[in-house]
């Protein structure tokens, strides 16, 4: 049951970052023009949240992933949203 896990994430990791940047972006955008309100903080979140998952994906798929690298992109992300929320 755990492998079955470790493999639905390792697979689809990167595509639930994109959707979920996806719809960020979106939002962000659609309230930009045309609510004439700002939500940068939004936008630059999804757009670091995309980024983070592509790498997190791209180095589970290797043969012989690091797993520092990985906790490393996942600490930083959530440094990064801490910040942004404070």
């Amino acid at each position: 049951m755990i492998q079955l896990m470790k493999d639905l994430i390792k697979k689809y990791i990167g595509i639930a970052g994109f959707i979920v940047a996806l719809i960020g972006i979106l939002t962000s955008a659609y309230y930009k023009f045309y609510q004439n309100n700002e939500l940068d903080l939004v936008g630059e979140f999804s757009l670091l949240l995309l980024v983070s998952t592509m790498t997190i994906s791209n180095e589970l798929n290797k043969s012989n992933p690091k797993q520092w690298y990985i906790y490393l992109v996942t600490v930083v992300l959530i440094f990064c949203f801490i910040y942004v929320i404070y």
